[in-house]
């Protein structure tokens, strides 16, 4: 299972620190409701629709070993 660490960023702004896998720290008034609710990262990530013409989404892609469904974009995340 791969952990993961890093920020969640609103434009220049961060609006959550995920330590673990879990969210550590937040903006609440930012925070998409999904991860309020769920506070599940992994699955958040899963379900986002991916724009594959931009280079960051294209890379974060490949280190969470993402693959695409469809032609709607949205990929399906494997966190094993």
């Amino acid at each position: 299972m791969v952990t993961l660490n890093g920020e969640i960023m609103s434009k220049d702004k961060v609006i959550a620190t995920v330590r673990d896998s879990l969210i550590a720290e937040s903006d609440t008034a930012l925070l998409p409701l999904f991860l309020k609710r769920t506070g599940d990262v992994a699955g958040w990530l899963a379900d986002r629709a991916i724009d594959s013409h931009r280079t960051n989404s294209r890379l974060l892609k490949k280190a969470l070993r993402l693959t695409t469904a469809g032609d709607t974009e949205k990929s399906k995340v494997s966190l094993k």
